[in-house]
């Protein structure tokens, strides 16, 4: 596979000397690197590829940057490329900072009262803009440069298998609220990076986009500006298609869900634009899941719609939120959840109203609310979801997993429903309730059809995200081969 950014390597030695060079805030130079020189430009070049995609994309957005030692230590299993504090953090991060071609916009803090922290924000700066592209110039690019977002280069390599647990007290709105944990690698958890890694090796060979016109891409861009939480995208790094699992306790026996492709992190009413490879897909989900696993544990069979039957239709997805906070809560909850509005001119039931409604509606499975059943479920449709996903690799054919819903090329929706309801009715012994959110048919398929303009036609065919396949599969040859 060709590589523009691969071509770079080398040039992040030249990188190394350069900057040691350059004193620091208080006019220091320090010793050579050395041997170490080729570490210091590895870790450059994961530095830089780690925020090169908002400056590909002329965003502001930040990238985070851990400075905690225990981070870069030899025993942290989410240490996985195996970097130094001495060389990342001393060689590398802060001689891009002192040579001006990074800038540090948050700094990092920790809380020792309560634990909490969170890293370093930088960014790329203009300065290191210019070095890049005399850099790209030099090894013959000459395309555009939001074209990089597709170089396998970028591919992040996060670690498989994650272990988070939630943060305790106040969190404010700008802070991550999990954190990751250590785990003792066991048997079983090498055999799930393993799985997660066929998955990824699937996904790596795929191009995933959005297939919009101009004034959806503005709006779109729009949407994600107004997320202020660290863990919501402010523009859509299309690079991050690698998936990874979360789980909530060390033995692997809660959560399990998969996280890490940039499709999960968009609004959902924009998937139904996702195409996989230029091609149109199709979503399917399990209908109100976690309500079925539950009736069906109890060897029961789920009502209709179990959301609406608690407030009408019209607050069924408020239904839906308090619901599921009662099945996740560990004790009968005083409050409703925080920054859920309750009281509507129409909906005039107080919080122990709603939950005594919850109860008579649900009476067959009221003995699983309050239980801290939520990291139980989220384990199962896991599991569920592991069984999909491993399907369509077994047969070399991208899924896009949404935890409870499933996205590919939409020729492959018949497969995709037997392959959910066998699984569901082999684990519970009772058929699903699968839902689909619609083909969206390729921009090719119908406006073009529909004018005898050649420029609209050819307006058409030029959009951003057929740079990007075009590009990804220029970068593929020879192993691209046209479908």
């Amino acid at each position: 596979m060709n590589s523009y950014l691969a071509n770079l390597t080398l040039r992040y030695q030249q990188l190394a000397r350069q900057i040691e060079q350059v004193p620091d805030s208080h006019g220091h130079i320090k010793r050579s690197a050395g041997k170490l020189l080729p570490e210091v430009a590895r870790s450059l070049e994961h530095i830089v590829l780690k925020a090169l995609p908002p400056l590909i994309h002329g965003s502001e957005v930040t990238t985070s940057m851990s400075l905690d030692k225990n981070r870069y230590s030899s025993t942290n299993q989410y240490n996985s490329e195996n970097f130094k504090y001495n060389t990342y953090i001393k060689r590398a991060f802060c001689k891009l900072i002192d040579a001006g071609y990074v800038q540090v916009t948050t700094k990092g803090w920790l809380d020792r009262n309560t634990g909490h922290s969170d890293n370093t924000k930088y960014r790329l700066t203009s300065k290191f803009k210019i070095w890049f592209l005399a850099q790209l110039a030099d090894v013959g690019f000459d395309g555009k440069l939001d074209d990089l977002v597709v170089d396998p280069i970028l591919l992040p390599n996060p670690y498989p298998l994650r272990v988070q647990k939630r943060k305790q007290g106040d969190i404010s709105a700008r802070e991550p609220r999990t954190e990751k944990i250590p785990f003792v690698p066991t048997a079983k958890s090498e055999q799930i990076s393993r799985d997660i890694q066929r998955l990824n090796r699937v996904l790596d060979k795929t191009w995933v986009d959005l297939d919009l016109t101009d004034d959806q891409w503005a709006d779109l861009d729009k949407a994600l500006m107004k997320h202020r939480k660290q863990d919501r995208p402010r523009f859509i790094r299309f690079n991050e298609k690698q998936v990874y699992r979360v789980f909530h306790d060390t033995e692997f026996n809660t959560g399990g869900r998969y996280y890490g492709g940039w499709w999960q992190t968009i609004p959902r009413e924009y998937r139904k634009y996702l195409v996989i490879d230029g091609k149109a897909t199709i979503e399917i989900d399990y209908s109100s899941l976690h309500p079925a696993i539950l009736y069906a544990d109890e060897g029961l069979i789920l009502p209709e719609d179990p959301y609406s039957r608690i407030l009408g239709p019209q607050h069924r997805d408020l239904s839906k939120i308090l619901f599921n906070a009662l099945i996740n809560a560990k004790k009968d909850p005083e409050a409703p959840p925080r920054g859920v509005k309750i009281k509507y001119f129409d909906q005039l039931l107080n919080w122990e109203q709603i939950k005594e409604r919850i109860y008579q509606v649900h009476a067959p499975i009221q003995q699983r609310f309050c239980k801290g059943a939520g990291l139980w479920l989220m384990h199962e449709d896991s599991v569920l979801a592991t069984g999909v996903l491993h399907h369509f690799a077994n047969i070399g054919v991208p899924c896009l997993p949404v935890h409870d819903s499933f996205i590919v090329h939409h020729g492959y929706e018949e497969d995709l429903r037997k392959k959910m309801s066998e699984l569901f009715i082999d684990r519970y012994g009772s058929a699903p309730s699968l839902k689909d959110k619609g083909v969206i048919f390729y921009r090719s398929d119908s406006p073009i059809r529909d004018t005898l303009e050649i420029q609209n036609i050819l307006a058409a065919l030029d959009t951003r995200q057929d740079h990007r396949l075009d590009a990804f599969r220029g970068l593929r040859q020879p192993d691209y081969k046209s479908s």
